[in-house]
């Protein structure tokens, strides 16, 4: 991969695990520690846990969400790779 393409993959992986999916984990356990039915409303409250850097676990959490999403961006740009390598192999042998 290119650096450029490599810089965007690593920050759409840290922009989609932080503001994405940890809010979502966070509001999910939030909910099911209150045994309500309804998570909607956690979700403010797990995106002000996101930015409180004066917790080193949530300083914490906050990387290793950014370091999931990375691998994911990854693994989505690998693939998409893979599928390109693939369809050029195919039109190369017609």
């Amino acid at each position: 991969m290119r650096r450029r393409k490599i810089f965007i993959a690593i920050l759409t992986g840290v922009v989609f695990g932080i503001l994405i999916m940890q809010p979502l984990v966070l509001s999910l356990q939030m909910n099911y520690l209150q045994g309500d039915e309804n998570w909607w409303k956690y979700l403010p409250e797990s995106y002000q846990e996101i930015f409180n850097f004066s917790d080193k676990n949530q300083i914490l959490m906050n990387l290793l969400f950014a370091l999931l999403g990375i691998a994911l961006a990854f693994m989505v740009a690998v693939r998409k790779r893979i599928f390109k390598l693939k369809k050029q192999s195919r039109s190369s042998r017609r």
